[in-house]
């Protein structure tokens, strides 16, 4: 069964809120970076578009 994700603007705004949140508020800027990278695989596997690192963000 396939499925179509929509990752919409605010959702990305979320997430990149959320991975600055954990690398600079709790100062874990690996384990940011991993989040990051599990939930835009979840969402599109085979797409490098959404692929970021949360080096990024800091």
């Amino acid at each position: 069964m396939k499925f179509k994700i929509i990752f919409s603007e605010n959702a990305k705004k979320d997430l990149i809120s959320i991975v600055r949140y954990i690398s600079e508020e709790l100062l874990e800027p690996v384990t940011a970076e991993k989040l990051s990278q599990r939930i835009l695989k979840a969402i599109k596997p085979s797409d490098s578009q959404y692929k970021f690192s949360a080096s990024v963000f800091t």
